[in-house]
């Protein structure tokens, strides 16, 4: 949420859809806002929206599902289709057909209703995003306009840095290039060597919503790594702090080196922790 009158729309939408302080909180680092399961099944019992569940590809390692949500609005009907995918890289649990269920729901049923346009997000999306991770952070009632303290990450990358990926063929079908797609580091190649499907919707969606899922993981990731050097910032010093903070504010840095510079982080600070506890038993 950026703008006074973004948020103003977002109060506005939970209050119609009955949304209390026990539904909806704020990612602490991205400041998006992030609806409860809970909460978004209130919205779909409240609109009457019925969602409809597909399973587009799955496998030993991961799943696609796909949900259409319908509601009638004055005797229209409207429909929104999104998928939800999990995989090993992107589901605390392994029970990726059902987690990957629960992402293409409350998507669907966010971005009927209005509020997935306006950067909002369901607690499945991430573990980061969950209200046990974001205790004590702002409500609707302390804010009046959202100033996240890092910029809104992108999912592509200069094209020096996109690595190859195989084309599909008569031999490569649909379900093939989903599977790709749901363990997928980057979804432009992928993309630009399945020129032949780039008007087959399912495929369009799925690039979509895997392009979502990686900006969601880099926003974790960029939160798990600030939250580090904002909790050890006397033991790591100024300069080390500030380096990690203005990497976590970089959004052309991977996920994979947030995640890295954490583990390191940890690593060394496990190992000074050490050394100072030998020194203490060295001393007495």
């Amino acid at each position: 949420m950026q703008t006074i009158e973004q948020l103003e729309t977002f109060r506005n939408l939970c209050k119609a859809n009955g949304l209390g302080k026990t539904d909806v909180w704020q990612h602490k680092q991205s400041g998006n806002w992030i609806i409860s399961r809970p909460g978004i099944e209130k919205i779909q019992g409240l609109n009457n929206i019925k969602v409809d569940i597909e399973l587009a590809a799955a496998g030993a390692d991961f799943a696609v599902v796909k949900a259409t949500a319908v509601r009638s609005v004055d005797r229209r009907r409207l429909s929104v289709q999104s998928l939800g995918s999990a995989n090993a890289k992107n589901s605390h649990v392994s029970y990726y057909a059902e987690m990957a269920e629960k992402r293409a729901k409350s998507r669907s049923i966010l971005m009927l209703m209005g509020f997935y346009e306006l950067g909002v997000y369901g607690e499945e999306e991430s573990d980061e995003f969950k209200q046990s991770k974001n205790v004590g952070a702002p409500t609707l009632d302390d804010v009046d306009a959202v100033r996240p303290t890092q910029p809104a990450p992108v999912a592509s990358v200069p094209a020096t840095v996109i690595p190859t990926a195989p084309a599909a063929s008569e031999e490569n079908p649909l379900v093939e290039v989903l599977a790709q797609l749901a363990t997928a580091p980057k979804v432009k190649p992928i993309w630009e060597a399945n020129a032949h499907l780039q008007q087959n919707q399912l495929f369009v969606e799925a690039c979509a919503t895997r392009k979502q899922e990686l900006a969601t993981e880099r926003t974790a990731a960029a939160a798990a790594l600030y939250e580090f050097a904002e909790q050890n910032q006397a033991a790591l010093g100024v300069a080390e702090t500030g380096r990690l903070m203005g990497i976590c504010q970089d959004a052309t840095v991977a996920t994979a080196s947030l995640l890295l510079e954490k583990e390191q982080g940890m690593e060394w600070l496990m190992e000074e922790m050490a050394q100072v506890e030998n020194h203490a038993h060295a001393s007495v």
